[in-house]
């Protein structure tokens, strides 16, 4: 159910791009992609490590998967600093992408990229963090 929900709630965002008429790989900037991912993959080394992190988020999708309640605690303070750090995180790519807009004033092709970056941070952000992070540390809340 975990992964059917995710699925749902990306396809409906990009459901909507759709019927708007906008292209979806207007939603794809790498650069920003990989902030976000450099930012989860740095909290993770640098507080739990990636055990933690994996079994965590195998007790949250799976009910077959068990973990003592020890574990499940560090799991549940882990997704929740991940969502914390997730939601500043994005405030990196937007601010990059301000400031692009502020040195392109003159160019407003580039000026419109600028703020696209801008913008795209953030709803990543907010994608992963409601697809993800927010229902690993419910599931894992709820079974126990």
């Amino acid at each position: 159910m975990y992964f059917l929900g995710a699925a749902l709630m990306i396809s409906g965002v990009l459901f909507a791009s759709f019927i708007r008429g906008i292209p979806l790989l207007l939603f794809l900037n790498i650069p920003v992609i990989l902030i976000i991912l450099s930012t989860i993959i740095g909290v993770i080394v640098a507080t739990s490590g990636f055990r933690t992190f994996t079994r965590g988020f195998a007790a949250a999708v799976s009910a077959k998967y068990v973990i003592d309640d020890t574990e499940r605690e560090k799991a549940v303070s882990l997704f929740r600093l991940l969502n914390k750090a997730v939601i500043l995180a994005s405030f990196i790519p937007m601010f990059m992408g301000f400031i692009a807009m502020c040195a392109h004033m003159d160019d407003p092709e580039l000026m419109a990229h600028a703020l696209a970056v801008a913008l795209l941070g953030p709803l990543t952000c907010m994608v992963i963090s409601v697809a993800i992070f927010m229902p690993a540390v419910y599931n894992l809340r709820k079974v126990r």
